[in-house]
């Protein structure tokens, strides 16, 4: 958890003006969660202003919570990004803010050079390494290279700032580890209904099993596949449905392929993306959450924000080995750690579906164990933040 200094007196008497920089979109089903979540919290303090992607399903602004569009998406993505940083340039320099907050994106350390005035303070948000482990080493290196130019760094976890960085990062003084967080008020208010699951799979199955998340190749989610087949066998007879929730069309069509060759098709539901609003009810209707992450240099240091939700729910949880998944799961206390294998996988899922009074405990511990993740609670110290460092 970050901490915060006082701010200087009086500071924050006057509403600051923060301006949030993504390269992607801000639509309910593309929208970068803690984006999301900042600027819409810290908009009640604050004049926000956030510059994303042009879409047709941009999420509108209100007051005091400007959504600007800096560029359409063009048949070419090296084009699209060009444009992007091109336009960004010349919309943040008719504006003067107190912090510019940027998504970390290739190339964003231009902003600073060419509208440093336009700002007292620059941040760069460091949300994750490079899922490509054939560039990762190079490009992890490119993204701290262009963190050098901003004023202060953010990361999600001390694992994947030593990563990015090194062992001796907090010598730096600028960095700071800001965590992933929880929508633990809309997610509490979620409750189970009846029929939810046959307005989406047609039958309401005895027990559901929820993958909330990327599906792209780099996830190995042919792994979790495995692993439920393997559950299924051993389970013969019980009533168990696997719902993936998330992906693209490509990526859905190459994973029912994958079911369908291990003979579970009718067993596996793919959703597609749905409104990050509308997640909750997923998750309150589930009965058992899989925190598969591949254990590898990739996601290893990665804190996952699908655990959090899920422990927001009170949902028990089968979680691989990584350290992001460490720093936030106890074994047999908050949820059930594995290797990402899918004999061990599908061994955790089992322990769980077999022991009812473990699923009772680690339910019972899972919302606790997060509470200080909460969004909310977030967004309060990231406005003490702004205030401290832009005095």
């Amino acid at each position: 958890m970050f901490e915060v200094t006082a701010c200087a007196p009086g500071f924050l008497g006057s509403r600051m003006k923060i301006a949030y920089v993504h390269y992607g979109d801000y639509t309910p089903k593309d929208v970068l969660t803690p984006l999301y979540e900042y600027s819409q919290a810290v908009s009640g303090k604050c004049d926000v202003a956030v510059y994303v992607r042009a879409h047709r399903d941009t999420i509108p602004g209100r007051e005091r919570l400007n959504i600007y569009q800096v560029c359409r998406q063009y048949w070419c993505t090296k084009i699209t990004h060009i444009a992007f940083i091109v336009n960004l340039i010349r919309l943040i320099n008719k504006e003067n803010f107190d912090i510019i907050h940027v998504f970390s994106f290739p190339g964003c350390s231009l902003l600073p050079l060419f509208c440093r005035r336009k700002s007292r303070r620059w941040i760069i948000d460091i949300q994750s390494g490079c899922i490509f482990s054939h560039v990762s080493p190079a490009y992890d290196k490119l993204t701290a290279l262009e963190a050098g130019s901003f004023d202060n760094i953010f990361v999600l976890s001390k694992a994947l700032t030593d990563k990015l960085f090194g062992p001796d990062w907090h010598s730096a003084g600028k960095i700071t580890v800001v965590p992933l967080g929880a929508n633990i008020k809309r997610i509490s208010r979620a409750a189970r209904t009846g029929n939810f699951w046959k307005k989406i799979i047609n039958r309401d199955p005895a027990t559901v099993l929820l993958y909330l998340g990327t599906i792209d190749a780099t996830r190995r989610i042919e792994c979790l596949l495995e692993a439920f087949r393997i559950l299924a066998l051993e389970h013969a007879g019980k009533d168990l449905q696997l719902v993936i929730l998330g992906g693209r069309s490509n990526e859905i069509t190459r994973l029912r392929s994958a079911a369908a060759k291990l003979g579970i098709q009718g067993a596996v539901t793919f959703p597609g993306k749905v409104p990050y609003v509308d997640v909750p009810d997923y998750l309150a209707n589930a009965h058992l959450a899989l925190a598969y992450v591949p254990k590898g240099p990739v996601y290893d240091a990665q804190p996952p924000l699908k655990t959090l939700e899920y422990l927001a729910a009170s949902l028990p949880v089968v979680a691989t080995n990584t350290l992001g998944n460490l720093e936030i799961i106890q074994d047999g206390y908050n949820g059930v750690i594995v290797n990402s294998d899918p004999g061990a996988y599908a061994a955790g899922m089992s322990r769980l579906l077999t022991d009812p009074a473990l699923r009772h405990h680690v339910s019972a511990n899972a919302l606790k164990s997060v509470e200080g993740y909460d969004w909310g609670a977030l967004s309060e110290r990231l406005v003490k933040l702004y205030g401290t460092l832009s005095a």
